[in-house]
């Protein structure tokens, strides 16, 4: 036992230097208890919660799936993790339905990292809660981003994209 050697060192006896950590402990215990914090559970990584949520939502548990992806989003820490708890919350409520919770977190989403998948998310959400000019605008944004060549990736979406905006009776 090489800490009671270097306790044996410092001219303490193991048995007080014992009841001293004990103490410290106790102390920093009550502490924590006087100033009313509580023990929280260890954080988890952003992408183990999204697939125990999407393990839930599989199940049908939709309501678990919720919470376990707004309690993360309290706990993250970075625009990266916000974006992708938003976008998984709005396709938990689009699959509710509750498409006017899914346009809520779609938005949020937009807000910190525009783009292409949120554009399209948004306007979808937008459509389906009948908010025709918001849908309107989002889809015309994803036109923009294809026409600009700035989502090459979604080129061939282009028609579909063109067919939204006539659909909701916008001209092109």
């Amino acid at each position: 036992m090489p800490q009671v050697e270097q306790v044996r060192k410092r001219g303490l006896k193991p048995a007080v230097w014992a009841a001293g950590g004990i103490g410290l402990a106790g102390m920093i215990v009550g502490g924590v208890l006087l100033l009313g914090a509580r023990p929280q559970a260890p954080k988890q990584d952003t992408a183990a919660v999204i697939n125990k949520a999407a393990d839930k939502l599989f199940s049908g548990d939709r309501q678990t799936a919720i919470g376990l992806l707004n309690d993360q989003l309290k706990q993250a820490k970075s625009d990266e993790d916000r974006v992708v708890l938003y976008m998984n919350l709005g396709s938990a409520y689009e699959g509710k339905p509750d498409n006017a919770m899914a346009l809520v977190m779609y938005l949020k989403a937009d807000e910190i990292r525009p783009g292409y998948g949120i554009n399209e998310a948004v306007g979808r959400a937008a459509e389906a809660t009948g908010d025709k000019g918001k849908a309107l605008d989002y889809y015309r944004r994803n036109r923009k981003l294809i026409q600009d060549g700035k989502a090459p990736q979604h080129a061939e979406e282009l028609a579909g994209v063109e067919e939204a905006i006539v659909r909701l009776g916008g001209k092109l």
